[in-house]
């Protein structure tokens, strides 16, 4: 689900480093998943794929990398118009986001 090894490699052993990144993220993509939200229902796809590259990253760091794919894949239909499937993709990166938000808030809470 998540998995904070490369975030923990990244840090160098700083935890007030990884709270920070486990807080900007928490903070930062909702507000990102509400942009390509909009993005994608005004067929904005340049937006929409500048936001999807934009939080791919930061799934990657917090180790959450099905997620990460799942932005790769959502741009690729958004090269190929495929604007349906590119929309039920959010909504499955957007239900992952708030499966994984209560874990990392704990863990901030756990530092």
């Amino acid at each position: 689900m998540v998995n904070l090894y490369y975030l923990k490699e990244l840090s160098g052993g700083s935890t007030e480093f990884e709270i920070e990144m486990i807080q900007l993220f928490l903070n930062n993509v909702p507000i990102d998943l509400s942009r390509l939200e909009l993005a994608l229902k005004d067929s904005d796809f340049h937006t929409a794929k500048a936001i999807a590259h934009k939080i791919k990253s930061s799934f990657h760091i917090m180790g959450i990398d099905d997620t990460a794919a799942h932005l790769d894949e959502l741009k690729k239909l958004l090269d190929n118009n495929e604007i349906n499937d590119a929309i039920n993709l959010w909504v499955k990166i957007d239900k992952r986001f708030w499966r994984v938000y209560p874990t990392l808030f704990r863990m901030i809470e756990d530092y």
